[in-house]
């Protein structure tokens, strides 16, 4: 049988973090997260995580178990992570889940993805800069809930889809790695084997001498995509021609995957800038600009692209993947959240 549920209803608690400042802590154990730290399903941590001590996370204890969920309620409204016995302590733009065990988790997770719940978040938001929901909003949300049997099949299909975009995206983490290594050895070390010795560049230019940065609304296949607020430092090769936002810089070199792994490279820079400010860190157009970077000759740019060009090929072809996986995903989640499929053993 189905029923209409309120989310709060099949929830032992539903609540937010801390409402303030924590004591930061260099060589504490534990993470003081926010809702920008809910990646992907999972929970990030990076080097520009502020850390805090075990008495001060004590002090801002909320009880996280094996049916919490973790919801953005601020800023970025909707991302979703799950809760795996991470070190963490939970800022107010977090919002964590706990659900009754009766009910099946993944399944919640799949109602909080679904098109209805973000459309709710849009419509009980408030804030004309920062948007934000409460807890308590949160947990009023209606939906249909089956019986347990049925959501245990929704889950197991959309989750064997899910299993599938994560083993390609560790797959194309693994080429990743494999590329920066070779790009650390040519032009970290500057160690090629392709000559004999060492050639060094010990000369450095602007990132505007070197790479056209664009401040532009369209972007072509290939180009180095930038995220440069909330956070700054995601890096991605658009694979098609494609619009973009106010957030994104587009930076265009004449080997993209020479390009790539420069950009890439400067994550220590573009963490600093994620520190800077009060909520959301972000980096100006001129900042950007005077970032400096060796300048390599165009030859050995072409070499190392030709070098790693069967990894990028077979990137190419999992983000691809990934992206019908995705597309095949979201076209059947609500279909079967409100029962226009019918889930059969």
């Amino acid at each position: 049988m189905t029923e209409i549920v309120s989310l709060k209803s099949i929830c032992n608690q539903i609540g937010d973090g801390l409402h303030g400042t924590p004591i930061y802590d260099n060589n504490g154990d534990y993470a003081f997260i926010n809702g920008t730290n809910l990646v992907n399903g999972k929970i990030q941590i990076t080097n520009s995580t502020k850390m805090i001590s075990k008495y001060e996370a004590e002090k801002h204890f909320r009880y996280l178990g094996n049916n919490t969920i973790l919801l953005s309620i601020n800023g970025t409204l909707g991302n979703i992570a799950e809760y795996n016995k991470e070190k963490i302590v939970l800022g107010k733009s977090a919002c964590f889940i706990n659900i009754k065990d009766d009910v099946d988790k993944q399944f919640i997770k799949y109602v909080l993805q679904d098109k209805p719940f973000r459309k709710y978040l849009k419509i009980c938001s408030t804030g004309s800069t920062i948007k934000n929901i409460s807890p308590s909003q949160v947990g009023e949300y209606k939906f249909l809930l089956p019986k347990k049997e049925i959501q245990l099949r929704i889950t197991n299909i959309l989750g064997s889809l899910d299993k599938k975009i994560e083993i390609n995206q560790k797959k194309i983490a693994e080429l990743e790695e494999t590329a920066k290594l070779i790009y650390d050895y040519w032009f970290v070390q500057f160690d090629f084997l392709f000559f004999q010795g060492k050639v060094d560049f010990d000369y450095r230019y602007p990132i505007e001498r070197t790479y056209t940065t664009m401040p532009i609304k369209l972007a072509m296949k290939n180009d180095i995509l930038l995220s440069v607020r909330a956070p700054v430092g995601d890096v991605n090769i658009a694979l098609t021609d494609c619009c973009i936002g106010r957030g994104v810089a587009a930076i265009r070199g004449i080997y993209s995957s020479y390009t790539y792994y420069t950009i890439k490279n400067l994550k220590p820079i573009f963490d600093k800038y994620n520190n800077f400010g009060t909520t959301f860190g972000s980096i100006n157009k001129d900042d950007l600009k005077n970032i400096m970077v060796v300048q390599v000759p165009d030859d050995i740019q072409k070499e190392f692209y030709n070098t790693v060009n069967s990894i990028d090929l077979l990137i190419e072809k999992l983000s691809i993947e990934n992206i019908k996986l995705i597309c095949l995903r979201d076209w059947l989640l609500p279909m079967l959240m409100n029962g226009q499929v019918e889930v059969i053993e």
